[in-house]
């Protein structure tokens, strides 16, 4: 099996991946038929909301409250259940919801997220795959069991949250791409991802290709 893909839905087996790894792939979260539905819901709401997505040259993304989603049956069925709070409560004790982001991308922008880096913020995320994610569509990337220099870094002074010489905000130690691990998954597969796990965006974009991701923020 490749490293942080949990076929089961072993709750005990899952937080315990996050917690040691920062991340775990649930393969097949999603069924096909569902997926298909997942789909129509994604295209629909970022059509029927555009005037409110954020700001971006190309990309498309949509920060929503999670209650006002509860028209799109099938999307916030999958968020919204007791598989998600049963891993939500092993993994993260206290939490609740923040906010689900919708994406349809096409590029990584240049922003501080393609530099090796922790989130100021530490969040649960879970990333619903609505179409395949990888080298060719800018999957992220991350560098599992780092926790105790993220704890040190973070202590120090979260802001200081990147590991890029040269950063206004670089650490003093130094990840180099080439170290980090793509996180390849497909449509209908749900990532679960702790983000003081290192990551960063992901490799540039083929012409044509695109990334659907819905993405729920626990906090």
């Amino acid at each position: 099996m490749e490293p942080f893909i949990e076929e089961s839905r072993d709750v005990e087996n899952i937080s315990n991946r996050v917690k040691k790894d920062g991340v775990c792939i649930i393969k097949n979260y999603i069924n096909k038929e569902d997926l298909s539905q997942v789909e129509k819901e994604f295209e629909n709401i970022l059509s029927l909301k555009k005037q409110r997505l954020d700001k971006s040259e190309k990309n498309k993304c949509l920060r929503e409250n999670i209650k006002n989603l509860l028209e799109y049956k099938t999307i916030y069925s999958y968020f919204v259940n007791s598989f998600v709070n049963e891993i939500s409560n092993k993994t993260w004790d206290k939490w609740e919801y923040d906010y689900v982001f919708i994406h349809k991308d096409v590029q990584n922008e240049l922003t501080n997220n393609t530099n090796p880096h922790f989130d100021f913020d530490r969040k649960l995320k879970f990333y619903l795959c609505v179409n395949d994610m990888g080298l060719k569509n800018g999957c992220f990337k991350i560098l599992p069991g780092k926790y105790d220099l993220v704890k040190e870094k973070r202590k120090k002074d979260r802001r200081k949250n990147i590991f890029t010489p040269g950063h206004k905000l670089y650490n003093g130690t130094e990840i180099k791409m080439e170290e980090m691990i793509p996180v390849i998954a497909n449509g209908g597969d749900l990532i679960i991802f702790d983000t003081n796990c290192i990551h960063c965006g992901g490799d540039k974009f083929v012409d044509g290709k695109n990334r659907k991701v819905i993405r729920l923020h626990l906090k």
